[in-house]
């Protein structure tokens, strides 16, 4: 198959299946997404490195999301919110001239740390960032 340099829409990554994957960067990819047996995720986490500003209607926090997936996303910040608490994630992607914005709300939180579940209903073109930045990270796995 030859390389293509467009990317599919819309993007499933799902846990233990190969999928072939191009950026607007470089060719296609093959990428196997492990999983464990007691993983319950429904599309799978990759490790990350970005930049956040967590928002809520009590607290505004700079962090790190240190995981992502196309549903959720670990924060690494300080404070934290409860469980249950709509908020707004809004990422610094590298190679993006503007920051995402990501509604969502927590799903878990502990001391420094809190998980958020994005909303179903994010915009097409937020969905697309996340999926190209995904897409990047997973790639690089693949190669290293």
């Amino acid at each position: 198959m030859a390389p293509s340099h467009e990317i599919a829409r819309p993007l499933h990554l799902q846990a233990g299946r190969a999928i072939t994957a191009a950026t607007n960067h470089q060719p296609a990819t093959t990428i196997t997404m492990s999983t464990r047996a007691n993983e319950r995720r429904r599309y799978p986490r990759v490790a990350a490195n970005v930049p956040a500003t967590y928002r809520s209607g009590d607290v505004v926090a700079d962090g790190r999301v240190v995981n992502l997936s196309q549903s959720g996303l670990r924060l690494d910040c300080r404070p934290v919110d409860p469980v249950g608490t709509a908020a707004e994630v809004t990422l610094t992607l590298p190679g993006r001239p503007a920051p995402v914005p990501l509604a969502g709300s927590v799903v878990w939180s502990v001391e420094g740390a809190m998980g958020i579940e994005l909303a179903r209903s994010l915009p097409r073109e937020q969905r697309a960032a996340l999926a190209d930045y995904i897409i990047q990270i997973a790639a690089r796995m693949a190669r290293d």
